[in-house]
């Protein structure tokens, strides 16, 4: 499963808001 530190609160919540993000703009991309 792919961690992100966007959220520090926000564990599933961040990884949502990034998959949304990367799904906004697919040039984005994380790693």
């Amino acid at each position: 499963m792919l961690e992100v530190h966007l959220d520090p609160v926000g564990g599933i919540a961040g990884d949502m808001f990034v998959a949304a993000l990367v799904d906004f703009r697919p040039d984005f991309e994380t790693g």
